[in-house]
């Protein structure tokens, strides 16, 4: 295997029968100190502003406060939940079947009709998710968001990911014509 993307969250190989993604756990890592960063901002932003803000901050403090205590709460039970799940961390693009396999589903590359990339810029970074559009739906490619040092990298890694797909589903609808010949 040689290895052809990697970052914090994934490592991408090519093998001979397509790419292989490992999701790292270092990724959900991250996106729970996220969240629970901006929990506690948002705790330190209820307090000031109830000390400060006067009868205005006084009726905003209790919203900020328990709205942070259930984004904290929240952060750490779906992280427990994430590390009680056994989910298969590899995501495989087979181009011999051309399918594929993510979280023990095996999804046909005609079902799927494009990968698509989102960039949210987040505290001086850029976090990058993987959509797949499926029957019309956004469905998450990677468990969780990426947190890209070079975002431009990561979005020609998803296109690269995209086109692997668009050519199998060519592929597969060539050998429907050849059989119904």
């Amino acid at each position: 295997m040689e290895q052809y993307y990697s970052n914090d969250s994934l490592t991408a190989f090519n093998t001979e029968y397509g790419v292989l993604i490992e999701e790292k756990k270092k990724g959900s890592l991250k996106m729970l100190l996220v969240i629970l960063g901006l929990g506690v901002l948002m705790l330190i932003g209820g307090f000031v502003i109830g000390i400060i803000g006067g009868n205005i901050g006084l009726a905003m403090a209790p919203w900020l406060i328990w709205g942070s205590a259930l984004v904290i709460a929240v952060a750490v039970i779906a992280f427990v939940i994430k590390l009680v799940v056994n989910s298969d961390p590899k995501i495989t693009f087979n181009t011999k079947k051309h399918e594929l396999h993510l979280r023990g589903k095996v999804i046909p590359f005609a079902d799927i009709e494009s990968i698509t990339n989102q960039e949210q810029p987040m505290m001086g970074k850029t976090m990058m998710f993987a959509f797949m559009m499926i029957n019309g739906k956004k469905k998450s490619l990677f468990s969780t968001a990426i947190v890209a040092p070079d975002p431009k990298e990561m979005a020609s890694f998803i296109a690269n990911l995209n086109d692997l797909v668009q050519k199998g589903k060519l592929s597969d609808a060539v050998v429907d014509e050849m059989t119904n010949s």
